[in-house]
């Protein structure tokens, strides 16, 4: 059994906390919040002990770090050299440059959390992709209401919808185009607040056979849904992940065995599988925390692109090296 335990006490905290105790091979020993009491009524639902750092990190294999973005890196090097493997909630940090100083700490195997990625009709939506003869159309589209649990959906968060759900389901995007993102168009229509409530953006990759890469995320409908549709000359693949979660080829239903549960369904337990797994040295990270800042230099370029007329950016370079949360957040 790896030992683990939950860094944070939000949203995304209590969804690893239950996921871990669904996961085979894993013990939850307990929560961890910024201040004692904090993470009282989380320990509480999942009946395990609320920790101070110092204590989860003497009883814990592995950790789930799931804090506010801003608060990643410095969580992060104060778990660096105590733990055998890290998994990490994204968006990450309040800047690239604020992780990349990470890279001189004793950071153990550390995944990014995309638990889309793990969930089972998921990978075989990537397996049907992988075998497309020459994919040239992908289309990510995410509806929903307005996030409003903690400062997210608000200017204290720093972002609106390209951060959340954007940084969330991107890595079905990236997964799916197997190739570097070069490019970034967009168009961020905000709100009186200077939060984004939608994002449309264009984006380009290194192959040059994918002619039509777009992602369109909206606020603002009660129904909330997410899909990514993907097409070459003679086949389309439909991933509709509201749920209940289906697959199309072509058309037709690809049917997935049922889950007994929605943490199963979406990916979380397999996720903290891999976790316990990285910690026992039985796993690779996947995907790796490299992603996280990948995803914070699309949102910032979309951003900077969107505050330009739409112009092209590349990610990481070509524009002032500004954090994302001041772009969006109006800092």
């Amino acid at each position: 059994m790896t030992s683990i335990s939950i860094i944070g006490t939000g949203r995304a905290a209590a969804f690893h906390a239950a996921a871990a105790l669904l996961a085979e091979h894993v013990e939850l020993e307990g929560v961890v919040g910024r201040h004692l009491g904090k993470a009282s009524e989380l320990a509480a639902q999942a009946e395990v002990p609320e920790l101070t750092l110092e204590q989860a990190l003497g009883k814990s294999e592995a950790v789930v770090v799931a804090v506010p973005p801003a608060d990643t890196p410095s969580v992060l090097a104060a778990v660096a050299g105590r733990v055998s493997a890290v998994l990490v909630e994204t968006p990450s940090g309040s800047s690239t440059p604020d992780l990349d100083a990470l890279a001189d700490t004793a950071l153990p195997p550390t995944m990014a959390a995309a638990n889309l990625l793990h969930a089972p009709i998921t990978r075989r939506a990537l397996q049907e992709i992988a075998s497309m003869d020459s994919p040239f159309h992908f289309a990510l589209r995410s509806h929903g209401p307005r996030p409003d649990w903690g400062d997210h959906g608000t200017p204290r968060f720093g972002g609106g919808a390209v951060i959340d759900p954007g940084c969330r389901i991107m890595p079905l995007l990236l997964a799916a185009l197997g190739a570097p993102v070069v490019s970034v168009c967009a168009e961020l229509p905000a709100d009186s607040e200077r939060i984004d409530v939608r994002a449309s953006l264009e984006l380009r990759t290194d192959n040059l056979l994918h002619r039509d890469i777009t992602v369109d995320i909206t606020w603002g409908d009660d129904s909330p849904s997410t899909s990514l549709e993907v097409a070459s000359d003679d086949t389309v693949v439909q991933l509709e992940l509201a749920p209940p979660p289906t697959l199309e080829v072509n058309g037709e239903t690809v049917m997935i065995a049922d889950s007994d549960d929605p943490y199963t369904e979406l990916g979380f337990k397999a996720q903290i599988e891999r976790l316990g797994a990285m910690a026992r040295g039985d796993a690779a990270p996947w995907p790796d925390f490299s992603l996280a800042p990948g995803l914070i230099d699309i949102a910032t370029a979309a951003a900077f692109s969107s505050s330009h007329q739409g112009i092209s950016v590349s990610p990481g370079s070509g524009y002032p090296q500004r954090s994302v949360w001041s772009l969006l957040g109006g800092a």
